[in-house]
């Protein structure tokens, strides 16, 4: 299945209380009742490597010797969403799988 829109439409306050950690940056925070995919949009996450704040990171997997624009990596190759299949058996995807996770602070998908 392949959601391209995302939504995050709760307070900062709750999401700070439910999870136990604070943003990193506080005012930077802002709800999305619509979060496109398609365009580069920040999300909020939890990563594996910082598990006591949030923090944000933009939507996708991007490989780290990649240094053009996100958007061009993402027209040759949309990494919104992967099928599990394909976590270990594409070279793109194994660095992100083991060392570079998160959690996507998200309301819905659609």
């Amino acid at each position: 299945m392949m959601y391209r829109k995302i939504s995050n439409i709760a307070e900062k306050e709750l999401i700070e209380k439910e999870l136990g950690v604070t943003y990193k940056y506080p005012k930077l925070y802002t709800i999305h009742s619509v979060i496109d995919g398609s365009e580069e949009s920040t999300l909020s996450v939890v990563t594996s490597e910082n598990p006591d704040q949030i923090s944000y990171a933009i939507w996708g997997i991007l490989p780290t010797s990649f240094t053009d624009e996100w958007s061009e990596f993402q027209k040759a190759f949309s990494t919104l969403s992967v099928h599990r299949d394909d976590l270990n058996s594409n070279r793109i995807f194994q660095e992100p799988y083991r060392h570079r996770r998160c959690i996507i602070i998200i309301t819905g998908f659609f």
